[in-house]
């Protein structure tokens, strides 16, 4: 396998300058920006990279205990909602696989 054209920082140091630029960070923009590489790998770059920022900015704060319970309520409510429309999907296509397979 073939070296890496580009560093991980060389990599997110063209995607910030496209950001600064107000353009969409893209694998075609960042290949440009370098004058060259694997799209696919500059874009994972970046995405992990952006990913990462995501993460690190979400502050660790605690919720008052009524807003806690509040959001576990309806966190409970909701997975009751999805964990209903799945079983219904599913009831719905086994009964068109059945007829389709009769």
């Amino acid at each position: 396998m073939r070296p890496a054209d580009h560093t991980d920082q060389e990599i997110i140091e063209a995607g910030k300058r496209l950001q600064d630029q107000d353009r969409k960070v893209t694998g075609y923009g960042l290949r440009n920006e370098l004058g060259g590489g694997d799209q696919k790998r500059l874009l994972a770059v970046w995405k992990n990279f952006t990913a990462q920022d995501v993460v690190e900015s979400i502050p660790d704060t605690e919720l008052p205990a009524e807003l806690e319970e509040s959001l576990n309520s309806a966190s409970q409510t909701l997975l009751n909602h999805l964990r209903s429309m799945a079983v219904q999907i599913h009831q719905a296509a086994t009964k068109v696989a059945e007829c389709i397979n009769r």
